[in-house]
């Protein structure tokens, strides 16, 4: 049972980083700043159908939209990360790793750059999140006991079971295998291979991609496991036969086993029942008296 540490996932994506709005980005500055795209600041961002959208118009609606919320969030992000070294708040990273676990079963197909790109924003976000706990419940009083049940109720979703990530190509022949094999090993794309070839028609729209499973699945042959033990991520089995034909299995991650004990799961059980004891989400407004913030929305 997974419902606290899934809803804190869920709760992880749902928080954006909508955009770093630069109010000040007409500046004398502005050419020290990175941006995602390329564009020069004194030109027109977009134009319809001659029609200009400058770019100051562009950020003033941003600005307008999203930027209290923007920058709010930033000195949440400062006050409890500032706060959190200043009290030596710490964590279990095996809690984290969980999460990251968690939250990569909840994406589809990505590519080496965007897994470690996702990784290092979900690592940001779940320390934001969890160093945020620690400090709104840290006065909050609970008992032995209380951990004790609360680890007795929901111990289960604390271990995630070894899992990978597979794609899958199905033809009816050796020789139309050999000639996939052929064609991957000169840099084709499994996904589009797949499309191509592949017998599977519930999985051939999306490039044979299958999905997450756990070793005890009973939704994927067994064969699939004992090829992928053979891989790294990223790479694809030889030809093998099965049921339904000769198959060519593409592994794009395996997920390591992760088992917490109770005695490493202790402070973070006794947060989860300080948090279920709180009236409200925990809110990181609340600690900015902890040190002088000034924006310019006050």
């Amino acid at each position: 049972m997974r419902r606290k540490l899934v809803l804190g996932s869920i709760v992880v994506l749902l928080i954006t980083n909508v955009v770093t709005l630069g109010m000040w980005l007409w500046s004398d500055n502005i050419k020290n700043v990175d941006y995602s795209v390329d564009f020069e600041p004194r030109e027109p961002v977009a134009k319809v159908n001659g029609e200009k959208i400058a770019y100051k118009e562009w950020i003033g609606f941003l600005e307008n939209r999203y930027g209290k919320k923007a920058l709010k969030d930033m000195i949440n992000t400062r006050v409890v990360t500032q706060l959190a070294d200043q009290e030596k708040v710490s964590f279990n990273q095996e809690v984290l790793q969980l999460e990251l676990s968690l939250l990569s079963t909840m994406e589809g197909k990505m590519s080496k750059k965007s897994i470690e790109e996702k990784e290092a924003q979900w690592t940001e976000e779940v320390t934001d999140r969890l160093y945020l706990e620690e400090l709104v419940t840290k006065d909050v009083k609970v008992s032995e006991q209380e951990i004790r049940s609360y680890y007795e109720k929901y111990g289960e979703q604390y271990h995630f079971s070894p899992t990978i990530q597979l794609s899958h190509i199905i033809v009816s022949d050796e020789d139309t295998a050999e000639e996939i094999i052929k064609e991957l090993d000169a840099g084709a794309s499994f996904s589009s291979l797949a499309s191509k070839y592949t017998l599977d028609e519930e999985t051939k729209n999306n490039g044979g991609y299958l999905g997450f499973y756990t070793k005890d699945s009973s939704f994927l042959p067994n064969e699939y496991y004992e090829q992928t033990e053979q891989l790294d991520n990223h790479t694809y089995s030889d030809p093998f036969r099965t049921a339904e034909g000769i198959t060519i299995v593409y592994l794009h991650r395996f997920l390591p086993e992760v088992n917490l004990s109770y005695e490493q799961l202790h402070a973070h059980l006794r947060r989860e029942v300080a948090l279920e004891k709180t009236s409200s989400h925990p809110d990181a407004s609340k600690l900015w008296d902890n040190f002088e913030v000034e924006w310019i929305y006050e």
